[in-house]
């Protein structure tokens, strides 16, 4: 895709930055790393590998657990979000149930239901898996703006190994 221009602002440009523009990048595109060297992405990968894991290790114990705290409200005694029919979408997409209006909770919550019934493991499982998703996320994330935030010469290692750290903090 094309590159879009665009300055940045004087407030909050780096201490070097010299005021030539620059091109806006996408989270995803690869892009060199501090001192233009290419980040190692083995590394990147294994690293994410480990915040997964990390991830999975810490929470796979949840899948033990039953309902607990208002799931007998939500999913015990509610019957109208179980299932992603047409009365089901609209009461998810209309509903304040318990004060609360969150049509993309209930619908994932729907197809829990379509393809768990009413097994807490399920329900706690897509859970499990949205979160390390997340935390996954999380590590690209700081992986990209460490890039872009600290000094041009700091290592790529140390790139990586910040936004792991601040991934598992995130995740646990």
């Amino acid at each position: 895709g094309r590159a879009e221009r665009c300055y940045a602002p004087t407030g909050l440009r780096r201490p070097d930055f010299d005021g030539a523009e620059f091109e806006a990048t996408s989270l995803t595109a690869p892009s060199p790393g501090p001192g233009g060297e290419r980040p190692d992405h083995a590394m990147r990968t294994a690293w994410g590998g480990f915040v997964v894991a990390l991830t999975l290790a810490a929470f796979l114990g949840v899948l033990q657990n039953g309902f607990v705290w208002d799931d007998a409200r939500n999913f015990l005694t509610n019957p109208d979000y179980r299932g992603l029919g047409p009365t089901q979408l609209r009461w998810m997409a209309t509903t304040f149930h318990m004060g609360h209006w969150i049509p993309v909770t209930w619908l994932t919550l729907g197809l829990d239901h379509v393809l768990w019934g009413m097994d807490p493991r399920g329900y706690h499982l897509t859970g499990l898996l949205f979160h390390t998703a997340t935390a996954v996320t999380f590590y690209a994330l700081a992986c990209r703006l460490l890039e872009r935030g600290l000094p041009p010469d700091t290592a790529s290692l140390n790139i990586t190994l910040g936004a792991a750290a601040s991934a598992r903090f995130f995740a646990v």
